[in-house]
Formats: structure tokens, sequence, C-alpha cells
């Protein structure tokens, strides 16, 4: 348990608990996001969640005290019966908290149970303290009969705790969509909370980092692709349609790679395009600084059905955090036309960026981004206020309570 605030008076304020069960909890904006937005409004907040692979830095606010489910029960069970183990785990670990936190730390107004195990194991513990919860799906499971019976099983529990909670969260008009009519749910039960970033500060200013990083000369405009570079997010097709850009367009990549396998393959074309796309992998101290030294911004998901990629890229135009971050700081967007995306970025009276079918086509875009630049930057700006993360969490927060009184 890592302690972060004060406990004499923590009677004197509302409680809520998160149930985040896995280790980048940290590092997920939603989870962080919410818990310090809580905090910053008088919440006494507790984060339940799995010890992470990096820092809890994220988890400052005084207000905010972290514990660590562990479960070893049911790693013992494992070793002894694997099959029964497997298939029941999510319930087997609701249990486990329970015997753990028989008595909740405190009681809490409501609790939110992030994905579809911390779903499982909320409803568990919301039953032993008594406590409603909600619902925040950061990824859409589909219904899929080809998948094993363990996660057939636990699409099943999903299905009929959301249908029980006092509302569903995802990030965007379409994702909801979708999640209530995966799981049965009433449309107006499911509410919209952006992948957004908390802070309503608007960070224009330019910096010369990735120019000074890989010595890139003025006369060129930085082209960013940020975050995971896996297949799923066309990283591969992007770095080849450099091939076809104009001279005076380069590509950075920053972020971190997926597989090893995905990870020759992109590597290996980067390597063949050296002089004109360039690679970063470092932690940054400020995130910011790398948005800030780029004059374009690249959103892609692979969509391809033929592919069988699934519902959960297919509908992510709301669930991509870098989208709000090329906003807040005035960065013109090219985007993969998905579900939802033209609404975000490409609508005419909205408009802070460019929607294309396929990364083939960046080539032939990014001259009309920058005929229009200024006023793409300026609708950047102007858009982030309405996506910001406090603007909707307003909304949902007001709507719970408005809830908990009938």
């Amino acid at each position: 348990m890592l302690h972060k605030r004060k406990d004499e008076k923590a009677q004197e304020k509302p409680a809520v608990g998160i149930i985040a069960p896995f280790s980048h909890a940290s590092m997920c904006q939603s989870v962080v996001n919410t818990a310090t937005y809580l905090a910053m409004h008088g919440y006494l907040v507790d984060v339940f969640t799995i010890p992470p692979r990096f820092s809890l830095k994220s988890f400052d606010e005084e207000n905010i005290k972290v514990y660590f489910i562990k479960t070893p029960i049911i790693e013992r069970l494992r070793k002894i019966f694997p099959r029964f183990t497997n298939f029941f785990e999510p319930v087997l670990k609701g249990f486990e908290d329970v015997i753990r936190f028989f008595v909740s730390p405190h009681r809490y107004t409501f609790i939110i149970a992030f994905d579809q195990e911390g779903l499982i194991r909320a409803r568990i513990l919301s039953k032993l303290w008594c406590v409603p919860y909600v619902y925040h799906s950061l990824e859409i499971y589909e219904h899929d009969l080809t998948a094993s019976p363990s996660e057939q099983f636990k699409k099943k529990l999903e299905i009929w705790f959301s249908q029980r909670a006092l509302f569903c969260l995802s990030q965007d008009e379409k994702r909801c969509d979708i999640l209530a009519e995966e799981n049965g749910l009433q449309r107006d039960k499911v509410l919209v909370v952006y992948n957004s970033a908390l802070g309503c500060e608007l960070l224009p200013e330019k910096n010369n980092y990735l120019r000074d990083k890989f010595d890139i000369n003025n006369n060129k405009y930085i082209v960013l692709a940020v975050g995971s570079l896996i297949i799923e997010h066309c990283i591969d097709q992007i770095v080849t349609s450099v091939d076809e850009w104009p001279d005076n367009f380069v590509l950075v990549l920053h972020g971190w790679f997926g597989s090893s396998k995905d990870e020759q393959l992109i590597r290996h074309e980067i390597e063949l395009r050296a002089e004109r796309v360039f690679l970063s992998t470092d932690l940054l101290n400020q995130k910011y600084q790398i948005f800030q030294s780029s004059d374009i911004g690249l959103v892609f998901f692979q969509h391809n059905n033929k592919n069988n990629y699934k519902k959960n890229f297919i509908y992510a135009a709301g669930s991509s955090g870098k989208l709000f971050d090329f906003m807040r700081t005035g960065i013109p967007i090219i985007a993969s036309n998905i579900p939802g995306m033209r609404e975000i970025v490409g609508d005419y009276n909205q408009k802070c960026g460019i929607v294309i079918d396929r990364p083939k086509d960046i080539g032939r875009t990014l001259p009309k981004i920058i005929e229009e630049y200024e006023l793409l930057r300026q609708k950047s700006l102007d858009n982030y206020s309405f996506y910001e993360f406090s603007q909707c969490y307003s909304q949902i927060l007001a709507q719970i309570h408005n809830k908990l009184e009938d």
C-alpha cells in the first residue's frame, strides 16, 4: 500500500474506489486523469491495481492512495488446478480481493471499474461493500464464438455486470454505440469521456527538440507518428509512404514497439530511408516537447476488415489520446478514415486536419495541410477545450450524482 495523503481527516470527505487491475495503470491516461480529477474535486481516491512495471509517480495528488491487489491464493491454485483456475480466474481474483479487503478502506460513494477484469472484480466487491459502480470500458470486447471458453465466459460476465452498473463509459459516441450493442445496454446509460488530457491550458509554443536531436534542417517540415509503433497503427505503411512524399517533409517516429517480429520489419524499412525517417524511443520528462517540436501529426489505425481487425481498432477515433495532444499543441492532423474520425478531425466547421483512406495518400495530402496551415492550427487549438478531460468528466460526475440521488 502506498500512502499519498494524510488520514486524520479521511472520513470528512466523500471517497471513490478505482479498480484498475493492470500493471500499466499509472501510465494509462484515463485511469490517471480519473483519479486526479476526483482528487482535485474533493474526493478521497483509493486506486486498487497490481504492482507496476514502472513508477507510480502519476498518482501524486495528496488525496490519492494506491493499494496493490496481489493474488497469492490464485497462484497456488493455478499450480494444482490449472484448467479450473484459468477458466474462473477473474471471479476467483474477485473473491481473493474480498478476503483481503473484507472491510473497505473507506465507505465509498461509488466504485469505478476499468475494463473487463476490473468490472468483474468491482462487481464482487460492490456486493460486499454495498456500493454502486461505474464501468469504464477502455477496450471493446466482442462476441466471438471462436474464442476460448474462458474468454466467452468473461464476455458473458461483462454483459451481465455492465447491465447492472450505474453507467458505462467509453471514449466517443461510436464506441458507446458499439458497447451498448455488444452488451445489450440502453444507449442513454452509456456516456462519453474522451481519452484526452486533463488541463485546459493550451500549449502552442514551438521548440526545437526534434530538430536538435536529429539535426533536421529548418527548411524541412517534421511529420510525427507517436505512441505505439505497431502494425495496427499502420506504422509500416506510413514509413514506406515516405517514398512518395515531397522532398521538404521528413518523418519522425517516437514511441515503443510491439512484437519483436513487427519491430524487426519496421526497423528494416526505417534503415532503407535513413535520411528521411528518424526513430526515437527515449522516455521524456515532459511529453509535450515531442508534439511542440513537430509540424504535422499522424493518427492512423488499421481497419481493413478482410484482415479481421476487430471493432476495437475500427472504432478507435476517440480512444486516441495523441489526437487531443496534437490539438492542444496546435498541430494539424492527418488521420485515417475510421468511424468517428471525420466528426472529430475533418468536420467543415471544426476542421483541424484532413481524413484520408490510406497511408499511401499522405504524400499528396501534406501540401494541402501546408496551404491551410494557420487555419488548421487555430482550429486545433479552438477545438481542444470541447474534448478536454475535465469538461467531459464534470458532466459524467453530475449524472452519477443525479442517479445516486434518485
